[in-house]
């Protein structure tokens, strides 16, 4: 696709092989057939990422770059946000928290994982977190939930990444006869 603002190009090109393990030779035929002054990275992986970096191109990661790939981006600070997220719900009392997260290894999952462990050892010597990774499949989802709330100590809050997820999750809780906010959170 192309779309012309203000003067400018945007190119848009999408494709599995940018996003494998080994993309150079994709990349490298993608950057060749289509030069272009500068590139914006939405989604790209850390072997994506970092061939960008070692070629030297002018690129800007939309999302979160890899640590280790010194690619400036523009993004959330999901270790931030998830350390701030675990940290108001052990202020509202929660000890048992879990994090429901896909089972990815995209730079913005990992830093959000990281946040939430860490709030949760920062601000509470009492309190557990748990991380319960999905594949987005909402069969596997129900059981992973089901699975939580079966827990020794089943979690009292969810925190949950992807808000598409959410009502699932809702829907699941009151199948299980709880209710959001009052049983859980």
């Amino acid at each position: 696709s192309i779309f012309y603002m203000n003067g400018l190009r945007l190119d848009t090109h999408f494709g599995q092989s940018f996003l494998s393990l080994r993309p150079a030779i994709a990349l490298k035929r993608l950057v060749t057939q289509f030069p272009h002054d500068g590139w914006i990275l939405a989604s790209a992986n850390r072997a994506c990422q970092s061939w960008f970096y070692s070629q030297g191109i002018p690129t800007v990661v939309q999302g979160t770059a890899y640590d280790g790939v010194p690619l400036p981006s523009v993004d959330v600070d999901m270790f931030s946000t998830a350390r701030h997220g675990a940290n108001v719900l052990l202020r509202k009392g929660h000890r048992n928290l879990a994090l429901l997260i896909e089972n990815t290894n995209y730079a913005g999952h990992v830093k959000t994982e990281q946040g939430f462990l860490d709030g949760v050892r920062q601000f509470s010597e009492d309190a557990a977190g748990n991380v319960f990774r999905h594949n987005g499949d909402a069969t596997a989802l129900h059981r992973l939930v089901v699975r939580a709330l079966e827990h020794h100590s089943p979690p009292t809050a969810f925190f949950i990444v992807n808000p598409y997820y959410y009502i699932a999750v809702a829907a699941i809780l009151t199948e299980s006869g709880l209710t959001v906010p009052k049983d859980v959170s």
